[in-house]
């Protein structure tokens, strides 16, 4: 009886036990953590970007006319804030990171031709900074050659890549070890402060694998750019002849099971209807929802 209800109970704790949410911190080996949803600002411009890896290894500037903006509610990125870097002189700097095999960032670079800004750097170190090139066409870590890289969860070539205002998430492997202290600064071909928006980093001192890759894809999937929502079922009540349904500004592209390619649609009888939307990164969600109209009584 004993054994019966110890068994009970674990069955019990594994069945009804809350789900686990999963944050970058879950995965061994993280270095640093920047969040766009946990800084300092002083009148509008960062301060402090606060590293949530718990290796207190926060970005700061002291120099007020060199502190980037802070951009709350982003509608292409679910609303969530940014860091606006000028492009001009604006740079953060934190302790020196040496050894950064698997980095990932949230952005945008907003500038049309400039080859040489720089997302990371290092201040000093010439031949280990960890990004510069902008995106544009190379993406290097000076002498140091890029290993992998994926854009929106696909295996990309680096050539590939041009410079626009379009949000990615993007996962980089640097061969040798990438070597980072700064945000927006490099000592390598002077300073080139990057030009864009940055909403979140992550640096981990291990090669992720594939599980681990995709696990971290989709949490930052689902932070910028969450499934589409529909909603509950709806029930009409008498007296309305059209229903709106809309699937949200913040995709890029939509399908209906009407054959409808617009943000939204009205309908005007009973049925389950369903939407494909394409967000920013890329990546097709769908929902579906029923919608029930009164039934006409019969004429007697």
């Amino acid at each position: 009886m004993k054994q019966f209800l110890l068994f009970f109970i674990f069955l019990f704790c594994v069945c009804f036990a809350p789900a686990q949410t999963f944050l970058p911190s879950s995965i061994s080996g993280l270095s640093l953590w920047l969040s766009s949803d946990s800084l300092t600002t002083i009148n509008g411009k960062v301060s402090t970007w606060y590293d949530k890896s718990g290796n207190n290894n926060s970005a700061t500037q002291t120099d007020s006319l060199k502190r980037p903006l802070l951009l709350s509610n982003n509608s292409k990125i679910n609303n969530q804030p940014v860091v606006k870097f000028d492009g001009v002189d604006d740079y953060l700097q934190f302790t020196d990171i040496n050894n950064i095999k698997t980095s990932f960032f949230v952005f945008d670079h907003n500038a049309v031709y400039r080859p040489n800004d720089n997302l990371f750097g290092h201040t000093t170190n010439a031949t280990g900074s960890l990004l510069s090139g902008g995106l544009y066409k190379l993406i290097y870590y000076s002498a140091n050659w890029l290993n992998k890289i994926y854009v929106n969860g696909i295996f990309t070539d680096p050539y590939s890549l041009a410079q626009d205002s379009v949000y990615r998430i993007v996962e980089m492997e640097p061969s040798p070890d990438g070597v980072a202290n700064t945000i927006s600064h490099n000592g390598y071909q002077g300073y080139n402060p990057w030009n864009g928006n940055i909403a979140e980093i992550l640096f981990y001192n291990k090669v992720l694998t594939t599980a681990e890759r995709i696990q971290v894809e989709n949490y930052l999937n689902n932070k910028y750019a969450p499934r589409v929502n529909l909603g509950s079922d709806i029930n009409i009540a008498y007296g309305y002849c059209s229903k709106g349904l809309d699937a949200g500004s913040r995709f890029k592209s939509f399908y209906w099971s009407t054959g409808d390619t617009t943000q939204t649609i009205g309908v005007n009888k009973t049925g389950s209807y369903w939407v494909e939307a394409t967000n920013i990164f890329g990546i097709k969600s769908r929902d579906t929802v029923q919608v029930t109209y009164p039934s006409i009584p019969k004429p007697s």
